[in-house]
């Protein structure tokens, strides 16, 4: 039931606190719950120390906040729900990376919203997509078993020596009592937060992608239950809509991409072929127009494809060019004027005078 009563016992502008709670802090990489606390709703939940502080939204002049005494609060069922399915999924994700991976693998971080979950692990190189079905498949595995998950607090001497220091995935736990969550056969760690009573609870699992963070971490992103369908469900829209639009079955899309791939690299390089003649038959053209500086000669013209006409312009040691083309000026020298009159400085003083944007080598 996610509806409660207590006692406000504490209240201060928008902070309240209560005798009791099913309202679940941040902590431990989850997110916190959110719901109605006396017809208010609660923007976020934290803990300091033994008390949990509930923030609720309050009228501006309510300086005092919700009175002291009874009040019902309710959390939301469903955000709750995906949260404990993506916690506990972060349980079985991280067992299976261990399988596939090795018994190098440990956890070096994590946190689990309402709508996906990330998981960092510690490994040596990136994670393949091949390895990345692998867990999949185990972790999902895991959730067919339909494995009842235990839940009980130990005293630390008590859970260490009955299931050792690996139970520290999540980083170390302070106190004398821990709490140890054991998937028997799966894994068992000591660690906050709410979790499904069996692993069938968490539904299915979908790995969305895994990236190096740092040398050594590799982070996993996942998502658990009615999150993991919306998933594969957009995903299959995106194919749907892509199908339709190329005309073409969603079997033969593979194909048809590499095949449109093909095509579209080889247009591209024909267009450069094509910017490339362009600028060589404007070349002729725009150095009869040229001025002559220092020895040097000087174009300054407004042509399409400015930097593919400066590049070729400046092909000749002698030539200074200053192209523009609406909002942009490139500017290119050859070996010999380069010493005279540096790319750099053109740019400089090409953009104070014409007002745009400017790019220049000083290799040109």
């Amino acid at each position: 039931n996610p509806k409660f009563k207590a006692n406000v016992i504490w209240s201060k502008g928008d902070e309240v606190v209560l005798d009791r709670t099913m309202f679940y802090p941040v902590g431990g990489g989850q997110a916190w719950d959110i719901g109605k606390l006396g017809g208010k709703d609660v923007k976020t939940v934290e803990r300091f120390g033994q008390v949990i502080v509930h923030s609720v939204n309050t009228p501006p002049l309510m300086k005092k906040g919700l009175p002291l005494g009874p009040v019902e609060g309710e959390i939301n069922w469903t955000r709750r729900l995906s949260l404990m399915r993506h916690h506990t999924a972060t349980h079985l994700v991280n067992a299976a990376a261990q399988r596939i991976l090795g018994p190098h693998i440990y956890q070096a971080g994590a946190e689990k919203t309402a709508e996906k979950a990330h998981l960092d692990i510690t490994h040596y190189k990136a994670v393949s997509d091949e390895e990345m079905e692998k867990i999949e498949k185990v972790a999902n595995s895991f959730v067919l078993k339909n494995i009842q998950i235990n839940k009980q607090i130990l005293t630390r001497t008590e859970a260490e020596s009955k299931y050792g220091f690996r139970i520290y995935q999540g980083g170390a736990i302070p106190g004398k009592m821990i709490r140890i969550i054991e998937i028997p056969g799966v894994d068992v760690e000591a660690c906050g937060g709410t979790h499904a009573d069996n692993t069938g609870e968490v539904g299915f699992i979908k790995l969305l992608k895994a990236e190096r963070i740092q040398d050594g971490i590799v982070r996993l992103e996942f998502t658990a239950g009615d999150v993991a369908v919306d998933s594969i469900q957009k995903e299959r829209k995106i194919l749907d809509n892509i199908a339709g639009k190329w005309g073409v079955q969603k079997i033969h899309l593979e194909k048809s991409a590499e095949r449109f791939f093909k095509e579209w690299k080889e247009q591209k390089k024909e267009i450069e072929r094509l910017k490339e003649e362009k600028a060589k038959l404007l070349k002729s053209s725009l150095l009869t127009e040229a001025k002559k500086v220092q020895g040097m000669r000087i174009v300054i013209a407004q042509v399409e494809g400015a930097e593919t006409v400066a590049k070729e312009l400046a092909k000749d040691d002698d030539v200074v060019a200053v192209i523009g083309w609406e909002n942009q000026i490139v500017c290119a020298a050859g070996k010999k004027a380069g010493k005279i009159f540096p790319a750099k400085m053109l740019v400089d003083v090409a953009t104070k005078a014409m007002g745009g944007k400017g790019g220049g080598d000083e290799g040109f």
